[in-house]
Order: structure tokens, then sequence, then C-alpha cells
């Protein structure tokens, strides 16, 4: 878990050490990137590390997390489609390293963070919401990587457009009952 304070000591600091995360893994294998490394290439000392994040791991769901601020403060204006492109986007948007870290094995580190942004925006205390909410975004988080980790491994041909034109493709296939929600996704009841 990180735990980054709002002041703009913690955010720079993370900021520098989300960075040198990236830097590091333009050179070597996530699985290989040490604390002791991430730290010395952000340029902070050890203890601030602790101070802000428990594992190199934390480091990662920060990303995603932090790419996932801007568009989930407009997910309300949106289609299913440009919901989708966005999140398609933003992952890709970090030149790939999110989907190295996948492929290393360590799909948790994206889809966890993944899932928990997009529950946050489910109304949970609607008992008839509630618990389909929780499936459906984990289909939802699991088909965006999976649909990513095919992309890559075909050469990164499609557009993020045609990549959100198929993902959504599939999440509008149910069996002749669907449920429209109250931002006019349709999805399987």
């Amino acid at each position: 878990m990180y735990h980054i304070k709002n002041d703009k000591r913690s955010i720079r600091s993370a900021t520098l050490i989300a960075d040198a995360l990236e830097r590091l893994l333009d050179r070597k294998s996530f699985m290989d990137i040490t604390v002791s490394e991430l730290q010395r290439e952000a340029g902070v000392g050890r203890s601030t590390f602790y101070r802000l994040f428990d594992t190199i791991d934390d480091v990662v769901i920060y990303l995603v997390d932090e790419s996932f601020r801007d568009i989930l403060a407009d997910y309300n204006n949106q289609t299913r489609k440009v919901f989708t492109k966005k999140i398609l986007a933003g992952i890709i948007g970090q030149s790939g390293k999110l989907l190295n870290i996948v492929a290393e094995g360590r799909t948790d580190l994206i889809v966890r963070p993944i899932k928990q942004n997009l529950q946050s925006i489910y109304r949970y205390d609607d008992p008839t919401i509630g618990r389909e909410a929780h499936y459906r975004t984990a289909v939802f988080a699991g088909a965006c990587i999976s649909i990513l980790l095919s992309w890559s491994e075909n050469g990164k041909v499609e557009t993020v457009d045609e990549l959100a034109e198929i993902l959504d493709g599939f999440l509008s296939i149910s069996d002749d009952t669907e449920m429209e929600d109250d931002n006019g996704f349709t999805d399987m009841k």
C-alpha cells in the first residue's frame, strides 16, 4: 500500500520514485529491480521510499491509480466505448512498461487497481448493483489487460480506437437480456 499525503513534498517524492521506476523499466526487468536501486535512481533516501511505499509493487499501483485520476473524473459524461478507449490509452501511454510488468506474470499489479478504481464509480449501497458491479469490474479489468497483451503479442498493429471497438464489442455480447446502467452502459445481467 502506498501512503502519500496530499502535500507538495510527498507528492514530489512519489513522482520522483514513480519516474525512476519507469526509467529502470527501460533498462531491466521489473523482477530484477530492488528498493535500493529504485531509491538511488530517484535521488531519495530509503526512509523517504518507505514513508511513501511499502514495496515496489505499490509504486506500480500508484502509477495505475494516477493514470485513472483524469479518466474517472469525467466518467459520468462518457459512453462505455469512450471510457474503454481512455483506459486502454492510459495503459498504453505508460510506454508499454505496465504491459511488460504483466508479461512478467504480475497481472495483479494492474488488474487490482483497475478494479478498485472502477468500483469507486459504482453505487455499492444499491443492493441491485453492488454485487453485480464487483463481477463486472473484474471482467472489465481482466478484459482490458487481456486485449492489450494480445495486441502486444500481435505486433501492436491496431490503434487504440480499434482496440476499444473490439473490447466494446466483446462487452456488448449478451444472452438477449441486457441491463443499461445510469451512465448508458449496457451490461449483461
